[in-house]
């Protein structure tokens, strides 16, 4: 399976990397390129822009950078045309992201939205705009899946990797009764989801 990733944040690196992670468990042979940061690069992606370049914030400071985000975006949709991949997985990120999910659509190449953008909060009108161009979104939160089912959006809730890790060390600070032994216990893996749901119709994923 070839995969196309974009974290552009500290953050999304650090979450995409351990989707990265378990979908190597599941596909050895798993090939990864894009965008996205060191730990990423530890599981073996190709970087071809660095978050730390990307994770500008403030609007001077993006709009002087404006030049180098559309070369990345147009670098981004002239390697996805070119390698074709089994899908695109996008993390976080909006302005950028669903700038290339569009591109991406056009293309024929299924979208996959890992931590959605805060549509429910600011900016409703995005909502109408994922619905056109992602394929499956991944949350994080229990309501965002409740909110993105009301707008027509294929959506599967994963679990919040850092509450279901907190929740993993207070279960294994707790003393154990004789005779039993302590089982790891995964959180709803985002990988599992994507092999469930969000590879489904994909070019050599299930469905």
């Amino acid at each position: 399976m070839k995969l196309a990733i974009v974290a552009g944040e500290a953050s999304g690196d650090l979450h995409a990397s351990e989707v990265v992670r378990e979908l190597k468990g599941l596909d050895p042979s798993l090939q990864t390129f894009g965008i996205g940061g060191d730990l990423l690069a530890r599981e073996g992606m190709r970087i071809l822009h660095h978050a730390r370049e990307m994770g500008i914030v403030g609007l001077f400071n993006v709009l002087r950078h404006l030049r180098m985000f559309n070369a990345a975006l147009n670098e981004m949709t002239e390697t996805i045309a070119r390698e074709k991949p089994d899908a695109v997985m996008l993390v976080d990120y909006p302005d950028f992201n669903l700038r290339l999910a569009t591109r991406c659509k056009q293309m024929g190449i299924r979208v996959i939205y890992y931590i959605s953008p805060q549509v429910w909060a600011w900016r409703r009108g995005r909502v109408k705009q994922i619905a056109r161009v992602v394929d499956r979104m991944l949350v994080i939160f229990p309501f965002e899946e409740d909110f993105y089912r009301e707008h027509g959006v294929p959506v599967t809730y994963v679990g919040h990797p850092l509450i279901d890790e907190m929740k993993a060390a207070a279960r294994d600070a707790r003393p154990l009764r004789a005779g039993r032994s302590r089982r790891k216990t995964p959180w709803s893996s985002p990988s599992r989801a994507w092999r469930e749901r969000g590879l489904a119709g994909a070019r050599g994923g299930p469905g």
